[in-house]
């Protein structure tokens, strides 16, 4: 990432930070960027990302800061299955490709009348907060390496699974 695209992103931050009545703090904003650089990131990685910046910051202070963005909507938990929660910057809908190998979490694009899908199979009387769309199956990495112990009889099957 150059400077001027990190320069950008972090006065963005901190004008999100502003319209939803917080204060751009130095740790809030070192969140933020390291939330950014991952995509996708977990606690104890997120943790260990800030404590080489800020290295008296407690765990307890991530957390709550985590729990106070997410209640402003300017960061999303993504809740995985048998793996650990992860964190990304909210962005428009979007699908989740999650490898049920190694976990990485890969942002796929959804179409935008998608929406129409949910809303007109949802009984009138249930209101949504929202919806989360993660497919689950083998990503390219994973399955090169499949391939060269495909001898052994490791292969793994692909799984889909749509969670609303």
């Amino acid at each position: 990432m150059t400077f001027f695209r990190y320069t950008f992103i972090m006065n963005n931050f901190k004008t999100l930070l502003q319209k939803q009545g917080l204060k751009a703090t130095t740790q809030r904003m070192s969140l933020l960027g390291s939330i950014e650089m991952a995509g996708h990131i977990d606690i104890e990685n997120l943790y260990r990302a800030m404590t080489h910046k800020h290295p008296s910051l407690s765990l307890n202070t991530v957390y709550l800061n985590l729990e106070h963005l997410g209640k402003k909507g300017i960061i999303t938990k993504v809740a995985l299955d048998s793996t650990k929660d992860v964190y990304e910057i909210t962005k428009e809908a979007h699908a989740h490709q999650i490898c049920s190998i190694c976990g990485h979490v890969e942002d796929m694009s959804m179409p935008h009348n998608i929406s129409h899908f949910f809303t007109d199979s949802i009984k009138p009387a249930f209101k949504p907060s929202y919806v989360s769309v993660s497919i689950y199956g083998v990503c390219e990495s994973c399955a090169k390496n499949q391939t060269r112990s495909s001898h052994k009889g490791d292969m793994h099957e692909k799984i889909l699974n749509i969670t609303l």
